[in-house]
C-alpha cells in the first residue's frame, strides 16, 4: 500500500487524473481484499469521481464494478448479521 500512497502523491502533483483515479482505483481493490471496507469505498468513490469527471468509459466502469462489490459484500454481511440476530432473538432451534 505504501508504493500506491506515493504512486498517488506523484500522480497529484503531475496533474494526471486519468492516472490518479487508475491508482485510487488500485487502492480501492486492495483495502476491499484486506477487509476494510470504509477505506475501500472511499478510495472507490473518489475514483468513480474523478473518471466521471473526466469521462472515460473504461475508468468509469472499473471504479462502478469495485464500488459495486463493496457494496454487495457490505449488504451480505448486514444480512448475515440480520440471521444471527434472528436466530439469538427467537433460539436457533
Amino acid at each position: 500500500m505504501e508504493f500506491q500512497v506515493k504512486s498517488l502523491k506523484i500522480r497529484e502533483e503531475m496533474g494526471d487524473k486519468q492516472a490518479v483515479s487508475h491508482v485510487l482505483n488500485n487502492m480501492a481493490d486492495l483495502n476491499l481484499k484486506k477487509g476494510d471496507m470504509k477505506g475501500a469505498l472511499e478510495y472507490a468513490s473518489r475514483s468513480l469521481k474523478i473518471s466521471e469527471e473526466l469521462g472515460f468509459p473504461e475508468s468509469i466502469c472499473d471504479a462502478a464494478t469495485v464500488s459495486k462489490l463493496i457494496y454487495q459484500i457490505i449488504n451480505l454481511a448486514q444480512v448475515k448479521m440480520q440471521k444471527v440476530i434472528i436466530e439469538v432473538i427467537h433460539g436457533s432451534g
